[in-house]
């Protein structure tokens, strides 16, 4: 496991992402009958992996699942992996795990007594504080174009926080004011009306905008409409299938 670890680190120095894999895939092989340590340090190895590919879902569990008994030092510091794991969290976990297994974990304290960005970007997202969700954003943002790890997703991260914290303020209204919103989040208008038309027109924000009135209005799914439709189409489906079986039986 030892050569295929060394070989992992080699691979991200030089950012071979197809090597990484095939050493990755090496030293699990090999670790299925060896020690815990071994196995618990390979899924920090898998996990930095993912994320260097922006398959942030996927690291998220496992940097979680290691996060108290994290030991791989040789790739990283502990106060690396604890930010590592919350921006995981904070980019895919929903609201309630976000809040019992990124911002009550006790790996954090020492991070949140830093002042960490990250930290800060979770607390401010769950309580609700937009204004000082998007300060943390801009200063993550600052230490992501700095990272070796990060670079590469810095802009992808930033937009993806900020489409998260929209979503979030939108889901709790029918309807919101834009100048209100936009106070909320310590935005002007104008670019608050620019990011979620984008947004909008993406599919990222199931609402509308009222230019005249000023409004963003939520647009709820029909359930009822979906099921029906989901309901014609298999009985579509269904119909098919007996007319070409009654053509085969009079064949």
């Amino acid at each position: 496991v030892s050569t295929q670890s060394t070989g992992v680190r080699a691979g991200m120095l030089f950012g071979d992402t197809e090597f990484v894999s095939k050493q990755l895939k090496e030293a699990n092989e090999v670790a299925k009958g060896g020690d815990w340590d071994r196995r618990n340090r390979l899924k920090v190895y898998d996990a930095l992996h993912m994320l260097a590919n922006r398959r942030f879902a996927d690291a998220s569990p496992l940097l979680l699942e290691v996060l108290p008994t994290f030991g791989a030092t040789e790739l990283l510091d502990f106060d690396s992996f604890v930010r590592l794991a919350a921006l995981a969290g904070l980019l895919t976990q929903e609201r309630q795990p976000l809040r019992e297994r990124v911002a009550r974990a006790p790996e954090l304290v020492k991070a949140r007594l830093a002042n960490d960005a990250t930290c800060r970007a979770v607390d401010a997202l769950l309580d609700g504080q937009y204004r000082d969700y998007f300060v943390a954003l801009v200063d993550m943002h600052d230490e992501h174009v700095k990272d070796a790890l990060l670079a590469p997703h810095a802009s992808y991260i930033l937009r993806e926080l900020r489409v998260r914290g929209y979503a979030q303020l939108l889901r709790s209204y029918r309807s919101v004011k834009m100048d209100a919103m936009a106070a909320s989040f310590g935005v002007s208008v104008d670019f608050l009306d620019g990011e979620l038309s984008r947004f909008i027109a993406l599919g990222r924000l199931p609402c509308k905008i009222d230019k005249v009135g000023g409004v963003i209005e939520m647009q709820r799914p029909d359930v009822k409409a979906d099921k029906y439709a989901q309901t014609l189409k298999q009985g579509d489906a269904l119909l098919n299938r007996v007319q070409k079986l009654a053509r085969i039986i009079n064949i």
